[in-house]
């Protein structure tokens, strides 16, 4: 009797330690994803921004349509003292009105080039 009490005991710690463990894994992935589609987003405007031939400076801001929650917004000003742009994209994910995630990305264009 007392070995079938101590084995039941046993396996209930090590099922609620598992389901712990595996929340967090589960959540982590979560986290990762959302990462990961948030970086792919700040790419891919970053490459829009960079094959436009456009060498004004400018600011703008939008949301992804095939994204719902994520939007972004960019700056491209002149780079200190040089004949350089500076690029910037922020990619922002929201959920329930309170920012969950954030990627930015950053890089310098010459002015005349497409890229």
């Amino acid at each position: 009797m007392l070995e079938t009490v101590t084995a039941t005991g046993l396996l209930a710690v090590l099922i609620v330690s598992f389901s712990g463990v595996m929340s967090t894994a589960l959540f982590t992935a979560h986290i990762a994803r959302e990462q990961s589609v948030a970086l792919y987003l700040a790419q891919a405007k970053m490459e829009e921004i960079l094959s436009s031939r456009s060498n004004q400076e400018r600011t703008a801001s939008g949301s992804f349509e095939q994204f719902p929650g994520y939007v972004y917004e960019y700056k491209v000003e002149k780079y200190k003292q040089s004949d350089l742009l500076a690029i910037k994209v922020q990619v922002f994910r929201w959920e329930e009105d309170k920012q969950c995630n954030q990627v930015e990305l950053f890089t310098l264009k010459a002015r005349g080039t497409s890229k």
